[in-house]
């Protein structure tokens, strides 16, 4: 089952890798939360839970410097580690994260 608390996050994209926290605020079969990079912070829309998989969106800041990318993010967990992709309109990401 998906727990709450903060992942350290390393995702793969299309332009690098990147680090950021995502800190999951589980609560039944819902999924609040966020992501923070240590310059911008996205909060989780539409999450959900199902056993150990979880899903949400979120509104990153654009790499280019202005606006948003919607993200729509995937995994599963297990023993305090997440993994999964996140699709952005330039392709997608894998992910990896630990408690």
């Amino acid at each position: 089952m998906v727990e709450s608390g903060k992942y350290a996050v390393e995702a793969r994209t299309p332009i690098g890798m990147l680090t950021m926290d995502m800190i999951f605020e589980v609560d039944g079969n819902v999924l609040n939360g966020y992501i923070d990079d240590g310059k911008d912070h996205a909060d989780f829309t539409e999450g959900t839970i199902n056993g150990d998989e979880f899903s949400f969106k979120a509104a990153l800041p654009s790499p280019m410097g202005s606006g948003f990318i919607n993200a729509s993010v995937s995994g599963t967990y297990e023993n305090g580690t997440i993994a999964g992709k996140v699709k952005l309109p330039f392709g997608f990401a894998k992910f990896t994260g630990k408690k």
